[in-house]
C-alpha cells in the first residue's frame, strides 16, 4: 500500500481512489468481514429487521479515509464533497444513500440464477453428478417434507444466463431422471446479508459477554455495591459491630475479660 507521501493529491486522483475503495468496501463479503462496520451497523427505523450505516461511520473507516490526502490544498470539506458525489453516483446500484438523514443502506439486487429441482431421493446422486459435468455450480440438497421420498435440489449458477441454460437442460432430462419439477428462483442477497449480519452482531455480543465474565466471574448479585451509599452502609455496619462487641464485652465477668490484669 502506498504511503500518504506517495499518494497524489490531485482531485481526480483522490476521487478515483475513494471511488474504488467505496465500491470494494460495499461488496457483500467485505462488509461481513469488517468488524468496525459490523459494530457500527444499527437498526433501520424504517425496517427494524434490517440495518443501516451512518455516513460518519463510513467516512471514518480506515480503508476509506486512508485514500484521501489532506493538506493545504485539500481540506476536510472537499473530502466530504467527494464522498457525497460517489454515494450519489452509485445510489440504488451498490447502496441506498439517504442524503437528508445522512445514512447508507446496503443494496444488493436479487438475481434469478438458482434452479430448484424436486426428484426422487434415490435419483439425486446421479443427477448431481450430471450437473457438475455441465459446469461450475453450487449444489444444496434438502429433504422435501411434503414427500419424504423426494428431495429438493438447489443449484446456484454463476450468473443468470448460465442458470437459464441449466434450467432448459434439466427440463429435457425430466423423464430420464424422474424429475418431478424444475423451476427458476431469485436469490435475495439483501435478505441473506441482513441475516448474516444479525448473526455476526450476536456472535460479537456473546464474545464480549464471555470475555467480561472471564475477567469478572463473580455473579452480579454477590458483587459489593460501590459509591457513597455503600460507604455509608459500611460505616454504619462497622459502628453496629462495634456497639455489639462493647455490649458483649460488658456481659463477660470482669475477671475473664482480656486486656485487664486482676488486682
Amino acid at each position: 500500500m502506498l504511503s500518504m507521501e506517495q499518494l497524489s493529491d490531485k482531485q481526480e486522483d483522490q476521487y478515483a481512489r475513494l471511488n474504488e475503495a467505496m465500491v470494494n468496501l460495499f461488496k457483500l463479503d467485505n462488509l461481513l468481514k469488517n468488524e468496525y462496520l459490523i459494530r457500527k451497523f444499527e437498526p433501520d427505523p424504517i425496517n427494524p429487521n434490517y440495518y443501516l450505516l451512518r455516513y460518519e461511520s463510513v467516512q471514518r473507516e480506515n480503508s476509506i479515509k486512508s485514500q484521501y490526502v489532506q493538506n493545504e490544498n485539500n481540506d476536510r470539506r472537499q473530502y466530504h464533497q467527494i464522498l457525497t458525489s460517489i454515494l450519489l453516483k452509485h445510489h440504488l446500484k451498490l447502496w441506498e444513500f439517504d442524503q437528508p438523514n445522512l445514512c447508507i443502506r446496503p443494496y444488493f439486487p436479487s438475481e434469478r440464477k438458482r434452479v430448484q429441482i424436486k426428484l426422487q431421493a434415490t435419483d439425486s446422486p446421479k443427477l448431481q453428478e450430471l450437473i457438475q459435468q455441465e459446469g461450475n455450480f453450487q449444489l444444496d440438497e434438502q429433504q422435501n417434507h411434503a414427500n419424504i421420498s423426494q428431495v429438493k435440489l438447489y443449484v446456484t449458477a454463476q450468473n443468470e444466463e448460465s442458470a437459464q441454460k441449466l434450467f432448459a437442460f434439466l427440463r429435457s432430462k425430466k423423464e430420464e431422471y424422474r424429475i418431478d419439477s424444475v423451476m427458476m428462483q431469485n436469490i435475495d442477497y439483501l435478505d441473506d446479508f441482513q441475516k448474516q449480519l444479525n448473526q455476526k452482531k450476536l456472535d460479537m455480543l456473546q464474545q464480549r459477554q464471555a470475555e467480561y465474565y472471564r475477567h469478572d466471574p463473580q455473579p452480579q448479585e454477590f458483587r459489593k455495591p460501590k459509591g457513597r451509599g455503600y460507604d455509608d452502609f459500611r460505616r454504619g455496619n462497622n459502628r453496629q459491630q462495634y456497639v455489639q462487641k462493647q455490649s458483649d464485652y460488658q456481659l463477660v465477668p470482669k475477671k475473664h475479660r482480656g486486656g485487664d490484669d486482676d488486682k
